[in-house]
């Protein structure tokens, strides 16, 4: 009897301890395919940022973030919607992207997680509230926000100390868009008259990466509309106005109307000065190589936005955010952590110091502003947040708005406005006083519709 119940001892010890061993058994490793727009294949900060997380958090948690895809946001635009629409050959989505809203609207927001399925309104408060609206879709928080920016613009100081030199202008004219407008004018007869033997070869001042912002945040700054719903504005006075300013000058051979991205233009000559994402401070290098093999040391400074005289101080509020495919759980939890660790202060602040993008959350925000930037070693870098700092000041910051065909109507517009505008930047000498209304008819004839 004694043994029977020593047997029964030892049995229900041993099953006690192996119930016990069950519970504590890690969860199954869960893998998260992801899809960004940072960095290039051989050099990402974000791929560095996965990797930490993969090596601290993620092994703790039996999480592992794979990277299958890093490209420009187009080119990631276009992938995830023939994915999201089973187009041949387009393969699967990922289970995490980094994207736009107009993005998350065209996919359809049904395939994605509402991200308040996992974080509280006390959470959800932590971060700057702008940042968390532009991903509100529907009530719904599809897009978060892991890091934003605006736009600034980025010049070539060696040319442009040339230039100052020569005729006066000072970096201080570029930050109304009266005094921008006077500037490229006179650098574009500064370099004709460089060869007088070659009329109307002067060279563009400004190289601008998203045109269609233009319009959109001059007429903003104005007190007009660039768009009546879904549509462009063009009863809009104000509007048409802010397009005349762009048309004349493009026309002229201020701007320069290629296709790309201000770095490149800045860094072979073609622009002194590019407009675009604070990030685009990522992607210069120490040297312009002219067409004709010749070089110049490239010394890039950074001035904010450029605003009207006595106009609203404004610009645009950029940067994608983190979507994840809705369905599966465990999947849903591990995006979500890993959300948690990269908008965290510490990871966060790294990666927007690294790329040139403002943190998420309020603490960091301040503590991002607290001590200045005398800490950042890169003249460029320094400059660009000192820039950033002053918009985040003095400016007020607007997303682009949200509506079911705003990215097409985007692409259409560069499309269109390229064709309209550069016929006159080879026609010689032209009437630029009617170039803004007569281009204006043209887009809207084009677009109108």
């Amino acid at each position: 009897m004694k043994k029977s119940i020593s047997l029964l001892l030892v049995i229900s010890l041993i099953m006690t301890l192996l119930l016990s061993s069950c519970s504590k058994t890690p969860k199954e490793p869960v893998l998260l395919t992801m899809w960004h727009v940072y960095g290039n294949q051989t050099d990402s900060d974000m791929n560095e940022l996965v990797d930490e997380f993969n090596k601290t958090v993620g092994k703790d948690k039996g999480i592992t973030i794979q990277v299958t895809m890093l490209a420009n946001s187009d080119y990631i635009h276009t992938a995830l919607v023939d994915a999201a629409n089973g187009v041949p050959g387009a393969g699967s989505l990922p289970d995490i992207f980094l994207a736009y809203p107009k993005t998350a609207v065209v996919i359809g927001t049904d395939l994605l997680l509402d991200w308040n399925e996992y974080f509280t309104q006390e959470e959800m408060s932590e971060y700057l509230p702008a940042f968390v609206e532009e991903g509100i879709i529907d009530g719904e928080q599809i897009v978060f926000p892991m890091a934003k920016s605006s736009e600034v613009c980025f010049i070539n100081n060696t040319v442009f100390r040339r230039f100052s030199a020569d005729t006066g202008y000072t970096l201080d004219d570029l930050l109304t868009w009266e005094g921008m407008f006077e500037v490229m004018e006179e650098y574009y007869n500064w370099t004709d008259e460089k060869t007088p033997n070659a009329p109307y070869d002067g060279k563009a001042f400004m190289f601008y990466d998203s045109p269609f912002n233009f319009v959109q945040f001059t007429a903003r700054q104005l007190g007009g509309s660039f768009f009546q719903d879904d549509k462009i504005a063009f009863d809009d006075p104000i509007a048409k106005e802010a397009w005349s300013l762009w048309a004349k000058a493009a026309a002229a051979g201020h701007i320069n109307l290629q296709y790309g991205y201000g770095t490149t233009q800045i860094m072979t000559g073609e622009a002194l000065c590019e407009i675009g994402s604070t990030a685009s401070i990522a992607y210069f290098s120490e040297t312009v190589i002219y067409s004709d093999n010749t070089t110049d040391p490239l010394e890039v400074v950074v001035v904010p936005f450029p605003v009207f005289r006595d106009a609203e101080k404004s610009a645009v509020q950029r940067g994608t955010g983190l979507c994840a495919i809705a369905g599966d759980k465990a999947k849903e939890e591990a995006a979500a952590e890993f959300v948690r660790w990269f908008t965290g202060i510490e990871a966060n602040t790294e990666f927007c110091l690294r790329m040139g993008y403002m943190p998420v959350k309020n603490a960091a925000y301040e503590a991002f502003f607290a001590g200045g930037f005398e800490q950042i070693e890169a003249a460029d870098q320094r400059s660009l947040f000192e820039s950033i700092a002053i918009m985040y000041r003095d400016y007020s910051f607007y997303p682009s708005p949200l509506f079911d065909d705003y990215g097409q109507l985007h692409d259409d517009y560069v499309v269109e406005m390229r064709e309209i505008l550069r016929p006159y930047q080879t026609a010689g000498t032209i009437d630029l006083d009617t170039v803004g209304n007569d281009t204006w008819i043209e887009l809207e004839n084009r677009l109108g519709g």
